[in-house]
């Protein structure tokens, strides 16, 4: 992983997270692969308390991505890009929180069990690495159907 790490430190060295990385073609196909129900966990960009909730993945035509938490509902759209050098495909987040646009860059991967696993570094839009970024992991929540 020492790629996706020097990724992401470049993205928060950067002012703009535009600047290193070219939106993809929507892509309905590669994008169903992630809706779904979510366990989340977190680090709240502003304040630095941890949290846990649940998340929602709804594909129409943007990916629509719903979470809840003791500090509420947040709701954004993600698309996918590439970053980088290599590039890495990634999930850019885009929502609005305390009344400020805010950027979420997620690398993905499915695991053994062919489900997706997201981890995402959050920050205010246009910011850059101001402050630390806040964290963002969503879990596939497994059926009991399988």
């Amino acid at each position: 992983m020492p790629v996706a790490a020097s990724l992401l430190a470049l993205g928060f060295a950067a002012t703009d997270a535009h600047d290193l990385c070219k939106p993809e073609a929507f892509d309905a196909d590669l994008l169903g692969y992630f809706v779904g129900t979510y366990d989340i966990v977190g680090r709240d960009y502003w304040t630095g308390r941890p949290f846990a909730g649940s998340a929602t993945v709804t594909l129409s035509d943007t990916l629509n991505v719903t979470w809840r938490d003791a500090r509420g509902k947040i709701s954004g759209i993600a698309r996918e890009e590439r970053c980088g050098e290599g590039p890495l495909p990634i999930l850019h987040l885009v929502y609005r929180e305390h009344g400020t646009d805010m950027d979420c860059l997620c690398l993905y991967s499915s695991e053994l069990d062919n489900y997706p696993r997201i981890t995402c570094q959050l920050w205010r839009a246009n910011k850059g690495a101001a402050k630390p970024p806040g964290l963002l992991a969503l879990f596939y929540r497994h059926t009991d159907d399988l």
